[in-house]
């Protein structure tokens, strides 16, 4: 054998198997049996050659053996008991000595039949002692009768002591063999017991005897290698079995005891069948004085599971690994002592790191300001983190950072507590928002602000009217309200276009907030139309005051590149308390007051009087024709198409309100939606058109134009109507129309008065499958705020940001942050007024979902609509 010592090559061809236990007991009985009759046979040989015999030691030997046999039955104390071995001792040492009894045999004797007694059971012990009394007192009495002991002793004599004595040795070794079967029998069953652990733990053992070459096994060692229990094993054999590349190991063990190593151990594999199995052994050398290998005993155990476990175990830290690296998504693993052990390459390029080497050992503390966004402490706020994962397993924060110039960045951080091997670990995910905050800041101040001029919006301005109300009427005091609008306007847009329009509106902006004092609040209400909130004023003529002075700053001279337009306002003004003690009344009253203005002529102001009823009485009449309007129908609906801009296809419609005046033609909403929302009329105006829309989509449904969802408008006083969620569900059943292509549109007021009656509304509304769409978005209308109470589905971009989103890269910043904010809560955007193909392709690019517009059609009625839907889907195919 290739590698092995010499006195090992026997070993090849020697079978695995040792003696079995019945060899063993036979071998013990036997041996037993020749040590006692050889010992009672030499006794009597020197007995009957010896040539005096002294009275003394025989008689104390049968006096001390019958006691011990008493005491061996159990009839005497054990005090009694251990007297008699003190007299037998003493005695027979004074008889030794005293009489003169020196021959080695009657020193043995009384010893031996001691020991004897101990080990064997009663009756042996009788049978022993009694033999052994028989065989001293006939050599005494032969001895008392003038028989000659020594060499000239008869052979008589010398033959029948020779057969006392084989009968007594047989006595014995039948009583030995008793006692070696009894402890061999134990012996068996503690083998057994350890075959059962072996088996239960896949451990098996095994020796050998280099010299002969025999081999035990356990009976789980055959298990293990697949082999019935007891086969013969040759080392080729056993070789086979081992896997091919690693039988270099096994030779390696010889090579170990041949180096005089004290043990090898080992992990290698078998084949059993088509099983590959995992073994890991166990072997120590044992060396005789000269050095040479005497033995190997070793233990064997199964590790296919642990190698299995150890090599899923891998593959997982490995897919761990490449998940690691590959993530576009920042992680950095912290250890126990929250110092950096690992971070992928996103987390260095967004710390701004080169290597590795840069963050690791850092703490999170080193990584970050000293104090975060929230006003605590950074080293708190870490520790209420890893109490927060230590208890919950995994928390989520905003976190603070630092790149690695110092500059400060906001993220939000998913840390979860992981186990890697041996170690505990804090897996933080970690997520710059510094593009996010910025958009939520945007959107937040596009709530509340214009993004033209950056003055407070309608929403905003309303609400430091409101705020100010109140601290007047605590007070006592009095302020004012203007309705400002810039002359002409329209016609200066219609001539220079709207990008100088709206430079011309910044202008004529910070022209007015100049004439203002800082405590008053200037806001856009909309495209040309300002209010002014005016605080602590003491008269109507302070008022006027400041119109007049509004007035001439806004006559003063102006270029806007190049151009030198003419320029006034319309004013109209109210006071608290006079005019009104509410914000409607107020508003409502500079409004009439504005009109009676505009009716004046450019460049002009006016105070509310109660003397205005002309516009009263215009609304008044507004009011009337309206009831009238529904009685004969004269409102009707027109559709505008709403497309898809993956594919270009036509994937709903908006229905929008037209009335059709006797007197007055064709009227847009923004003309009548006002008065009706304020007379209350806009209830049964708005349940006619939910109606007329869920009778019109269902009719094209059942035309096969299933794909044609329905978006409708809902005001804020319609929302706020009680029977409004009744309404529309009876109105869907009654028409047939699927509530999941139904599509609401809600408007700023609508968010600004939603309440738990509001939500619990929409929320029976969305279970039914009906989307929900923010109008105007972007423009005072609604709110980050709202988007979170509401479930909102889609949010449609106004179209002051659309029209010039081409020159406007304000606009196609506003416009991108929104189509981002919405993505980011998995919102659809829509943008409305799309009249040029280029800004199509602008917000295709940015990732808007649909659009609508008169660069596909304008709103139509339904059988014009229908035209145009069967034209442009024949072109598009």
């Amino acid at each position: 054998m290739s590698g092995k010592p010499s006195m090992l090559a026997a070993y090849e061809n020697e079978g695995l198997q040792g003696p079995g236990k019945a060899d063993g007991e036979r071998l013990m009985r036997r041996l037993g049996l020749l040590l006692l009759g050889a010992g009672l046979i030499i006794f009597i040989a020197n007995l009957l050659w010896e040539s005096e015999l002294r009275p003394g030691g025989p008689g104390l030997t049968v006096i001390g053996l019958l006691m011990l046999y008493w005491a061996r039955i159990g009839r005497i104390s054990w005090a009694v008991h251990l007297m008699c071995w003190g007299l037998l001792l003493i005695g027979w040492s004074g008889a030794l000595m005293g009489t003169g009894l020196y021959n080695i045999s009657w020193i043995a004797l009384p010893i031996a039949t001691m020991v004897g007694g101990c080990m064997l059971g009663r009756r042996m012990t009788l049978a022993l002692m009694l033999a052994t009394v028989a065989a001293v007192l006939s050599v005494y009495g032969l001895h008392q009768q003038g028989q000659e002991f020594g060499s000239n002793a008869p052979p008589q004599v010398v033959a029948g002591l020779l057969i006392l004595a084989a009968l007594v040795a047989g006595l014995i070794g039948r009583t030995t063999a008793k006692t070696v079967r009894r402890q061999m029998r134990r012996l068996g069953e503690s083998q057994a017991e350890l075959e059962r652990a072996q088996s239960l733990a896949h451990v098996g053992s095994w020796t050998m005897e280099v010299g002969s070459g025999q081999a035990r096994w356990s009976d789980e060692y055959y298990r293990i290698f697949g082999i019935a229990v007891g086969t013969s094993v040759s080392y080729p054999d056993f070789m086979a079995k081992v896997h091919p590349d690693d039988r270099n190991l096994i030779d390696a063990g010889w090579v170990a005891a041949a180096r005089g190593d004290s043990s090898y151990e080992v992990s290698y594999r078998i084949l059993v069948g088509a099983e590959v199995k995992w073994l890991r052994s166990i072997t120590e050398f044992a060396f005789d004085s000269q050095g040479k290998l005497q033995t190997l005993s070793g233990s064997l155990q199964d590790i296919t599971q642990i190698k299995r476990s150890e090599e899923v175990q891998r593959e997982s830290q490995e897919r761990f690994r490449k998940l690691f690296e590959d993530t576009h998504q920042p992680i950095v693993l912290y250890d126990s002592d929250s110092r950096c052990v690992a971070a992928n390459q996103a987390s260095l390029a967004m710390f701004r790191f080169d290597s590795i080497e840069e963050i690791r050992g850092r703490k999170p503390t080193e990584l970050s300001p000293i104090w975060q966004a929230d006003g605590r402490k950074t080293s708190d706020k870490l520790a209420e983190l890893q109490d927060a994962v230590i208890k919950h397993g995994s928390f989520e924060t905003e976190w603070l950072h630092c790149r690695a110039d110092g500059e400060s960045f906001p993220t939000r951080v998913l840390t979860t507590g992981i186990r890697m091997g041996e170690q505990d670990l804090l897996h933080s995910i970690i997520t710059d928002t510094t593009e996010q905050k910025r958009a939520l800041e945007q959107i937040e101040f596009l709530a509340y602000h214009d993004p033209l001029t950056g003055l407070p919006n309608r929403t905003l301005g309303q609400d430091r009217l409101q705020q100010a109300l109140g601290v007047a009427e605590r007070d006592g005091s009095s302020l004012g309200v203007l309705y400002l609008d810039l002359d002409n306007f329209k016609h200066f847009n219609d001539v220079y276009g709207h990008a100088m329009g709206d430079r011309l509106l910044k202008s004529v902006a910070a022209r007015v907030a100049s004439s203002l004092r800082a405590e008053d609040t200037l806001c856009r209400l909309s495209g040309d139309e300002f209010m002014v909130v005016l605080l602590d004023l003491d008269a109507i003529e302070q008022l006027q005051l400041v119109c007049q002075r509004i007035l001439a700053r806004i006559a003063e001279p102006l270029e806007v590149e190049g151009i030198k337009p003419l320029l006034s306002f319309s004013i109209g003004g109210a006071i608290y308390p006079q005019h009104g003690r509410d914000i409607g009344s107020l508003m409502r009253h500079a409004d009439l007051a504005l009109y009676e203005a505009k009716k004046a002529g450019r460049g002009t102001s006016r105070i509310f009087k109660p003397q205005m009823n002309e516009s009263l009485r215009h609304y008044l009449q507004t009011c009337d024709d309206l009831r009238l309007a529904l009685e004969r129908e004269e409102f009707e609906l027109h559709y505008q198409p709403q497309v898809a801009l993956h594919n270009s296809e036509v994937i709903g419609v908006e229905a929008l309100l037209r009335w059709n005046h006797p007197q007055r033609g064709l009227l847009q909403p923004g003309t009548f939606i006002g008065v009706a929302e304020e007379s209350g009329l806009i209830a049964p105006i708005g349940r006619w058109v939910l109606q007329d829309a869920c009778r019109q989509g269902a009719a094209w449904h059942r035309a096969g134009w299933s794909q044609l969802r329905m978006a409708v408008n809902l005001s804020a006083v319609q929302f706020r109507h009680g029977q409004l969620g009744p309404e529309l569900l009876e109105t869907l059943a009654e028409s047939g129309f699927d509530p999941k292509r139904l599509e609401l549109e809600l408007t700023e007021s609508t968010l600004l008065h939603s309440d738990s009656a509001i939500l619990a509304t929409v929320a029976q509304w969305q279970a039914k499958g009906i989307e929900l769409s923010i109008d105007d978005f972007g423009t005072g209308y609604s709110s980050l705020s709202y988007l979170k109470r509401l479930n909102v589905d889609k949010l449609k971009i106004d179209r002051s940001f659309i029209a010039n989103l081409r020159e406007d890269e304000q606009d196609r910043t506003i416009v991108r942050a929104i189509i981002q904010i919405a993505q980011s809560m998995g919102i659809k955007t829509i943008a409305e007024g799309i009249e040029d193909p280029l800004v199509v392709e602008q917000l295709r690019a940015m990732g808007c979902d649909k659009v609508q517009g008169f660069w596909y059609s304008k709103p139509l009625p339904a059988g014009q609509f229908e035209q145009w839907f069967k034209h442009y889907t024949a072109r598009a195919a």
